[in-house]
Formats: C-alpha cells, structure tokens, sequence
C-alpha cells in the first residue's frame, strides 16, 4: 500500500501526484522546498543588506588601526578592543541577569 501525494498546481489547477514541479507548467508546487527557496533568498538578502551598509567612520578608525603596521599602534588598538569587549559582555550579563530576575 503506496501513500500518493496529491498537489493542487496554483498557477495551473493541475493534480500532480508524488511531484516537487507540476508536470503541465513546472511550478513549484512541494511547499517544502518552497520554504527552503524563501528561507535561501530572505538569507541572501540579509547578507547583502548589512554588506551594503557602511560602517560609522569611528569603526572604521578602529578595524584600520587594529591591522596597522606600526606593532605599537596595532597593540594599542588591540588593548581598547579588548577592553570594550569586556565592558560590552559585562553589560549584557547585567542586563541578562536584570531579565531573568524579572522573570
């Protein structure tokens, strides 16, 4: 006994049995792989919206002078990003913990 799947086509009414494409006009009909092609394109989109946008000229400041060619320079740099980075993890900790406690 074989479970037949049996697909509505939406751009051409055909019944497609056991079929990712409609056999008449080639749609997509498996709403699956639909979701996966949507999931794949908003995905794309994302990565080229925040490649798109450009970073503040402070950031930019800082990632150039991070790879400087100057050691002194560049461990300098690496100090106050080390150091941002800790105070940004212990902000988000307090406000995790703020959170949880309110919960």
């Amino acid at each position: 006994m074989s479970f037949q799947n049996k697909i509505k086509c939406p751009n051409c009414g055909f019944f497609n049995t056991n079929s990712d494409y409609c056999v008449k006009c080639g749609t997509l009909i498996n709403p699956k792989l639909k979701r996966d092609l949507e999931d794949k394109k908003r995905v794309a989109e994302q990565k080229a919206k925040e490649q798109a946008t450009p970073k503040s000229k402070f950031g930019q400041f800082i990632e150039r002078n991070r790879a400087h060619k100057n050691i002194i320079i560049r461990l300098f740099f690496q100090f106050i990003y080390g150091i941002w980075f800790i105070v940004m993890a212990i902000g988000a900790f307090i406000a995790w913990l703020f959170a949880a406690v309110a919960a």
